[in-house]
């Protein structure tokens, strides 16, 4: 996504040239241990983002309303164990996102945009510093949708919260809420993720539930109809983990091999001519450990530490491979790989050693290295180290750290960042 900023007399004047969808974010079951708390399940603490480096231009650290190039610490957020973020509507607005904070407490924190309800507090008001989500507790596991929040409970239910026009919340109806509703007919949950006016539930035997809009085959069946209750996905076993990236899902199953259906992904032979209304596997993937998407592209990573891409390549998504005609492309540079994770455009890789490695972001940046400029390769970032998790919309990124505390950089047009600021971005 080409991005063009100008700044004229006090006046932020945005240019956008969209390419590609937008960016999910998944959510996986938190389980008690002894020594931390609570971790992900399946998910590996791995390193990434500090606050480091200099600011550019006039950054919301030093209290100016605009975005920053490097990781500023959200305020009032400490003992975090899972976060995630969403985008607002398809196209391109910058101020519609809004991230998500679960504590180790259980209770659940947002701040944003919140147009449309998502941050679940009763109110419609954005906030530039968290804010908790009302009646909340006991909370396992969170993910973001579009301009919609979710969270599964310790009973294995699940609460959403948010824009429901297309009964993205599950609640058998089509009207937003700015407070968590329980979600019809789900039991047994362990992992929840959102998409573009869908969600999908991922059950403890392994089956997967979506409910919401239907246009592109996202509820994965043959019928057009949306549904505005969850409703089993077929042909569909053994399912580990889900990913999303717009319109598009991804599932990976036990046996090592990656599932899609939805909006095809750009430039995509393999995958026909036309969306799939039903999962079909990916050609050439075996072995896989995780799943990552974002944007317009989707990422997987091997039992043999390598990281291979798919989708659109236009701003360096595909870690320097102009091949975006064919199956899956191994990213070049990257080994020893612990975890992924996507952003809008381009992804993250964090290697057992500690390091993160990022790419993509040709025309925009964002990568969290104190510069607008992003790279076809993957490079390493150094101001991203002890983190646990990164969780990233199309405009905003987020680093969990290893002490629970949360760390943001990107735009700031509604106080996305979470430093009691709103402005906008100059990068």
């Amino acid at each position: 996504m080409r991005r063009i900023f100008v700044i004229m007399s006090g006046v932020l004047i945005l240019i956008l040239a969209i390419s590609g969808g937008g960016h999910s974010a998944i959510a996986n079951k938190i389980m008690r241990n002894d020594n931390n708390g609570s971790m992900a399940q399946n998910q590996k603490p791995f390193s990434s983002v500090q606050a480091g480096g200099s600011k550019t231009g006039n950054q919301p650290g030093d209290n100016s309303n605009n975005g920053s190039l490097v990781p500023i610490q959200v305020q009032d957020l400490t003992h975090v164990t899972a976060i995630s973020s969403g985008n607002g509507d398809q196209n391109g607005n910058l101020g519609n996102s809004a991230a998500y904070a679960l504590k180790s407490d259980g209770s659940v924190w947002a701040w944003g945009n919140n147009a449309f309800g998502q941050l679940g507090n009763n109110s419609t008001v954005n906030s530039s510093i968290p804010v908790q989500v009302s009646g909340l507790s006991g909370i396992t596991a969170i993910a973001a949708g579009y301009e919609a929040g979710y969270a599964v409970k310790s009973n294995d239910t699940v609460w959403a919260w948010g824009k429901n026009e297309s009964g993205q919340l599950g609640d058998n109806s089509t009207l937003n809420s700015n407070i968590p509703v329980l979600v019809s007919g789900l039991t047994g949950v362990t992992t929840i993720a959102g998409g573009y006016e869908a969600a999908y539930a991922l059950k403890s035997d392994g089956s997967v539930w979506a409910w919401g809009n239907n246009k592109y085959g996202q509820l994965g069946k043959d019928s057009g109809a949306g549904s505005l209750v969850p409703a089993q996905i077929s042909g569909l076993d053994n399912v580990i983990k889900i990913a999303i990236a717009g319109r598009t899902t991804y599932a990976l199953e036990s046996d090592g091999t990656v599932w899609t259906w939805g909006e095809r992904p750009t430039n995509q032979t393999w995958y026909g001519t036309t969306n799939s209304h039903v999962p079909m596997p990916i050609p050439g993937l075996t072995g896989i450990t995780t799943i990552a998407a974002g944007g317009s592209s989707g990422y997987a990573l091997k039992n043999d530490g390598t990281v291979w891409a798919w989708g659109c390549g236009g701003e360096g998504e595909l870690g320097g491979s102009a091949n975006i005609e064919k199956p899956p492309v191994q990213i070049q540079g990257l080994s020893g790989i612990a975890d992924i994770a996507a952003r809008g455009e381009g992804g993250y890789a964090f290697k057992h050693d500690g390091t993160v490695w990022a790419w993509g972001g040709l025309f925009g940046g964002n990568l969290g290295n104190n510069s607008t400029n992003g790279s076809a390769v993957p490079i390493q970032i150094s101001e991203l180290t002890n983190a646990r998790n990164i969780a990233s919309a199309d405009y905003d990124s987020y680093d969990l750290k290893t002490d629970g505390t949360v760390w943001a950089w990107g735009g700031n047009p509604s106080g996305q960042l979470g430093n009691a600021v709103d402005g906008n971005a100059v990068n």
